[in-house]
């Protein structure tokens, strides 16, 4: 049975000496501060070798193990072991300022140690020759690893004369130390206590997850996360607020560029307009000189025209007016000839030669019947030439009076006929003179017609913008070969960037490797170095039980031959030499070795250490000249960087303006284009307005011309009217002096009639009278009689010839002198006609022709007045312009630039591309501070924030646009998706390394269940159960959160994409940033917390029944009975603790006994004491207990009593030992 049995103090920490025997259950006792922990502590660093886990708080003022429990070079602290083979100490003293180790294969003695006088001895050489030559002594052990190792039986790292000093055999033993450490420091029953103790024990606090490096990995990712999730979110407009922020900044930057280049090509166009207009004055004024006395000369030759074509056209028109009086005359007399018949007086006119035969024959018939009785005859026809002489003497007076009657009806017909002619003439040249200036209106108008007809032709030809479109279509044409060298200019910027930035990632690679190959050999340096350190250590750790430590111990002065002889490696640090001094022959300087374990420089142990500390400072030389070296590499780089930045960034904004002047190329093509048609459509409204206006003017004048034909055919038609009246009044009057004449002849014919009839009657009586007598004579009257009535008729007819031959030699007169007269007439009434229209119409051409000339000119002249006073009032208002302080400064250096436009439209397009340019850059720098508005001063992109002057915010635009341009999102994307995909990633397997720890406590739980079962306590104590159950703990869910997420999209992860837009993958992209924030979030939350360990992936719970009383399943075992109960449960549970690990790392079981260190175990029962006690043994723990007094003083085996003397020292005395 192995076990520690016993310690000794020597002068350590304020114990003179004293032995305490540990081969039991062990009770100090003794007030408040005499030293109980004291001692605890001593035990406890003999299992756990840890001077910083003994509770020893250097914080507070406490001083430090080494200087309190090692004050002297004499102070020992002694741990006497048992085994089966016998006893061996392990004695503890101060080596080179810390505690150091030596085994010594004997049972401890005090006169070792000790002299007579009771002072203890200091050197070892001393206490080694007390200790004698044939006992085995290690060397000093300085390693505390070592140490344990060695007590611990890890034979692997253990030599092999060291395997022997062991209280148990086990390669992984740190569960025990760790226990029983954690026992002693940990009093508290609460189960996180505990937890800890079992988890500290099992030696799983390496795979603690450090919050604080995901604090620093994840410290940006909300401010990334936030920054770069701004370029991709979508708004509910369907916008990205950005990105469409920044295209704004951009456009607006491009439109400021625009107007300000525009303003520069005004200038260049308002110095060029300027001169030409000031040059063109004079010329102005000369053209419209030329130009008045030009329209001063049409218009005297106009005159003139007018003057001759009056004069012929009143000639012409009095001779159509004889004319036309002449066929009027025609006209009334051929009518007055149709009224009285004149065709039928010509008619009986012309047998007037056969009625007169016809009357010589009737005579000579009658002659004939009536010759025989010529008496009676002849007495009759003197009676009867009687009445008709009387009758025919009447007849001439009748007549007589009819011609008087005719002469006077002819001499009122004529008089009627020279006043109706007076007034047809007045009526005439009253109607001529109207229908001549109805003429006049109408020729006029007619004019106006062919002029208005003539201005349709040119206006439809003309073009008064044509040089305004000409200058657009070349400013077009000029645009696009303006784009295509803007576009070469700007991809030989680009090439110029990339070349430089090529150059810089070159020679900054060239940095990198020269860096990287110089640390590189440097590194093999320190590797080299490293190495030689490694075969230092490793000589320096086989120092203990070899040659040369043999020899330090036993041969004075071998250094100087010996050493000088011997090689270091494989002789002096030989541990297999097995040395002792001899006088035989075969010993060098009287040693003698085993030379067959010799496999064949020499140093020291100090000179190695030396040699060790030399290199091992070369070694941080050459770190700290690594580390130099690549500071020096970071000041190379921020100076190659530097060096071209300034060049870079004028490059990027020159290729930035170059860029937005490009990209304003189509934004002005598109302007001219809607200018050019801005300029068609003010073509085609002029157009319209003026052919509106000349339709307007030609439908007034068709109008007119209607309205004076109608007036020409009202006057025609009123002149005819009169005429018509005239003549109806003349016929009317001629006719009242006919009927006046006729009824004065009727009556004249009348009375002839009445003398006639009487006559007739009375030659019908003396024809009645002379028949009779004939008749009695024998003569045929009836025939006479037949004879007398044709002789009757035909006289009657003679007598209607006489009376109407006056108006047939009328009619014979008037057919020559005006009817056969009346066609040629006509001709000339034609031919004066035909003249008429011919001067007209060659007058009206002439005139139109001069008045054209004469409205040209007067247009002409009137545009070159209103040209002069415009470029007048123009060229003052620039002048004055040019002296106003809103005058572009640069104006006078802007050159001239050929345009066709006019001066005024270019001032006024210049004022308000000026007042637009203010306005632009206003608007421009408020999309700079909205967009700026998005980020921090710390954001990712580095965008700043402060701008001061006007050249911060055209220089951020320049920045932007690269960043844009070059699409740096993507780059922060892809480095941000990878950077977090791989904090996912990690997070999940630091959980999975720590949870995997689970079911090792898991097992170690229910190992403690087993342990309780299998060797229960018989007190009040029926059942204690632990149990692990999923943990409450905010961060470790999280983390667990991760983890799952993780294990769910494993597959994918490497490739996450914070920022994708994909629907696949938004949920996916969701949660992992969800699961990060809120990681964050609950990392701010608990500042101060620094690791998730293992205790927090779960709890542990306890059930304890005492008696009858059952606790369930709760986390702390305060308040389950009384206070000596708590106390007892968790003794109890410590116990199984140790034991469960005690059996697991022991392939031998129950072959060595440990300690538990627990205070308060004076509250418990007498009873439970014993119990406890029994409980511990029985599992070959045997406990240390302490408390102010002594009570069940048989249930320990030692009872010891600590005091204090009068000089402070601790005095143990031994009260109680139990056999």
């Amino acid at each position: 049975m192995r076990y520690l049995n016993k310690i000794i103090f020597i002068n350590s920490a304020h114990v003179p000496y004293a032995e305490i025997k540990l081969d039991g259950n062990v009770h100090f006792i003794g007030t408040q501060g005499v030293g109980k922990s004291t001692l605890l502590r001593a035990i406890l660093f003999f299992y756990n070798v840890d001077k910083s886990k003994l509770g020893i708080k250097t914080q507070a003022g406490q001083k430090g193990y080494d200087e309190f429990y090692l004050p002297h070079q004499n102070s020992y602290i002694i741990y006497e072991v048992s085994r089966e083979t016998g006893k061996f100490f392990v004695m503890t003293f101060l080596s080179h300022g810390r505690t150091a180790f030596r085994i010594v294969d004997c049972a401890y003695d005090k006169r070792f140690f000790v002299e007579e006088d009771g002072s203890a001895r200091y050197e070892w050489g001393r206490i080694s020759e007390q200790i004698g030559t044939r006992v085995y002594k290690s060397n000093i052990i300085r390693g505390y690893e070592e140490f344990r190792d060695i007590i611990y039986g890890n034979s692997q790292q253990v030599a092999k004369e060291l395997r022997r000093f062991s209280l148990m055999e086990s390669t992984k033993y740190r569960q025990v130390p760790l226990t029983i450490q954690n026992i002693f420091l940990n009093q508290s029953l609460e189960s996180r206590v505990i937890k800890d103790t079992i988890i500290d024990s099992m030696d799983f606090a390496s795979d603690d997850i450090d919050l604080n490096r995901y604090r620093e990995e994840v410290k940006n990712f909300r401010q990334q996360y936030e920054d770069i999730w701004k370029w991709y979110k979508v708004e509910k407009n369907g916008k990205v607020k950005v990105k469409t922020e920044a295209d704004t900044v951009i456009e607006r930057y491009t439109n400021y560029e625009y107007v300000r280049k525009l303003i520069s090509e005004l200038c260049g166009q308002l110095n060029y307009t300027l001169s030409r207009d000031i040059h063109r004055m004079p010329v102005l004024a000369e053209e419209e000189s030329v130009r008045s006395t030009e329209l001063s000369r049409q218009r005297r030759l106009l005159g003139e025209e007018e003057t001759k074509y009056k004069a012929d056209e009143a000639r012409l028109n009095q001779e159509e007016g004889a004319i036309k009086f002449f066929l009027e005359q025609v006209k009334s007399k051929r009518q007055h000839y149709t009224e009285i018949g004149i065709e039928k007086i010509a008619e009986r006119i012309s047998k007037e030669g056969e009625l007169k035969i016809q009357q010589r024959s009737l005579t000579h018939q009658e002659d004939t019947l009536t010759s025989k009785n010529q008496s009676v005859k002849s007495k009759y026809d003197i009676l009867i030439q009687e009445v008709d002489n009387h009758l025919s003497a009447f007849g001439l007076q009748c007549q007589k009076q009819l011609n008087e009657l005719d002469r006077q009806r002819i001499e009122a017909e004529g008089h009627l006929q020279a006043i109706t002619n007076e007034k047809a003439e007045t009526i005439r040249n009253q109607y001529d003179q109207k229908l001549k200036g109805n003429q006049n209106s109408l020729d006029e108008a007619r004019q106006t017609q062919n002029e208005l007809k003539l201005q349709e032709q040119r206006i439809k030809q003309s073009n008064p913008y044509k040089e305004e479109m000409d200058e657009q279509e070349r400013n077009i044409k000029d645009l696009h070969e303006k784009r295509l060298a803007l576009f070469k200019d700007s991809t030989g910027k680009q090439k110029e960037i990339d070349r430089i930035i090529n150059d810089v990632a070159m020679q900054r690679k060239e940095l990198e490797t020269a860096c990287e190959r110089e640390v590189s050999a440097i590194e093999n340096d320190i590797k080299q170095i490293s190495a030689d350190i490694a075969k230092l250590d490793d000589m320096l750790g086989r120092q203990k039980g070899s040659f040369i430590e043999w020899l330090g111990e036993n041969v004075d002065g071998w250094e100087e031959n010996l050493g000088k002889v011997l090689d270091e490696d494989t002789i002096l640090y030989n541990t297999s030499l097995n040395p002792y001094k001899s006088t035989s022959t075969d010993t060098i300087y009287g040693v003698k070795i085993d030379t067959s374990n010799i496999e064949k420089t020499i140093k020291t142990p100090d000179e190695l250490k030396c040699q060790k500390a030399s290199l091992e400072q070369k070694v941080e030389e050459l770190e700290k000249k690594i580390t130099l070296r690549k500071q020096q590499l970071e000041k190379d780089i921020v100076e190659l960087e530097r060096q071209p930045s300034s060049q870079l960034k004028q490059l990027r904004k020159d290729k930035m303006n170059l860029d937005a002047e490009y990209n304003q190329i189509p934004h002005r093509i598109e302007m001219i284009k809607k200018d050019k048609t801005a300029a068609e459509g003010r073509l085609k409204k002029w157009r319209e307005g003026e052919l509106e206006k000349l339709q307007k003017k030609l439908g007034e004048t068709d109008k007119e011309i209607e309205t004076l034909k109608k007036q020409k055919e009202a006057l025609t038609a009123q002149r005819d009217k009169e005429m018509a009246s005239l003549q109806s009044s003349y016929n009317k009057q001629k006719k009242e002096l006919k009927s006046n004449c006729d009824q004065q002849k009727a009556a004249v014919n009348a009375e002839l009639k009445q003398k006639e009839q009487v006559a007739i009657q009375r030659k019908a009586e003396l024809l009645a009278q002379m028949d009779a007598e004939l008749k009695g004579l024998g003569v045929d009257v009836d025939q006479l009689a037949d004879i007398r009535r044709q002789l009757q008729k035909v006289t009657e007819d003679l007598r209607y010839i006489d009376e109407h031959r006056a108006d047939f030699i009328s009619w014979q007169n008037d057919i020559r002198d005006y009817f056969n007269q009346e066609q040629q007439k006509k001709n000339e009434r034609k031919n004066v006609r035909m003249k008429i229209d011919d001067l007209q119409a060659k007058f009206q051409k002439r005139k139109q022709q001069y008045d054209e000339k004469i409205k040209l000119l007067s247009d002409e002249l009137h545009s070159l007045q209103d040209e002069q006073k415009r470029l007048k009032e123009t060229i003052e208002r620039v002048q004055a312009f040019m002296n106003n302080p809103s005058c572009p400064s640069d104006i006078s250096s802007a050159g001239e630039m050929e345009t066709a436009k006019s001066l005024s439209d270019i001032l006024e397009e210049l004022r308000d591309q000026i007042a637009s340019q203010q306005r632009k850059f206003e608007e421009f720098k408020d999309a700079v501070i909205r967009f700026k508005s998005n980020f921090s001063p710390q954001n990712t992109f580095f965008f700043r924030t402060e701008f001061n002057t006007d050249a911060d915010y055209t220089d951020f635009a320049a920045e932007l646009n690269e960043f844009i341009s070059n699409n740096k999102i993507e780059q922060y994307r892809v480095r941000t998706s990878r950077q977090y995909a791989t904090i996912i990633k990690r997070i999940a397997k630091d959980v999975s390394d720590l949870s995997q720890h689970k079911s090792d406590i898991e097992k170690t739980i229910l190992d403690i269940n087993r342990d309780f079962r299998e060797n229960n306590f018989a007190g009040v104590i029926k059942d204690i159960e632990l149990r692990a159950v999923e943990s409450n703990d905010r961060l470790m869910q999280q983390l667990l959160n991760i983890k799952h997420f993780d294990d769910e999209h494993g597959f994918d992860i490497g490739q996450l994409n914070l920022f994708t837009d994909e629907d696949n993958l938004n949920r996916t992209n969701d949660q992992a940033v969800r699961l990060l924030m809120t990681l964050i979030e609950m990392m701010d939350a608990e500042q101060k917390r620094e690791l998730i360990t293992l205790a927090d992936t779960f709890k542990l719970e306890f059930k304890v029944r005492e008696n009858d009383n059952d606790t369930n399943w709760v986390e702390k075992l305060s308040n389950v009975g009384s206070d000596g109960t708590d106390i007892l449960v968790k003794a109890m549970v410590n116990i199984m603790l140790i034991n469960v690990f005690k059996r697991k790392i022991s392939r031998k079981f129950g072959d060595f006994k440990l300690h538990c260190m627990m205070d308060e175990i004076g509250k418990l029962h007498p009873n439970n004491v014993e119990g406890i006690l029994k409980f511990a043994n029985v599992r070959n723990i045997n406990l240390i207990n302490s408390s102010p007094t002594t009570y069940n003083a048989q249930a320990y085996k030692y009872t010891y009593s600590l005091s204090k003397d009068e000089i402070s020292n601790t005095i143990v005395k031994t009260l109680l030992t139990i056999r």
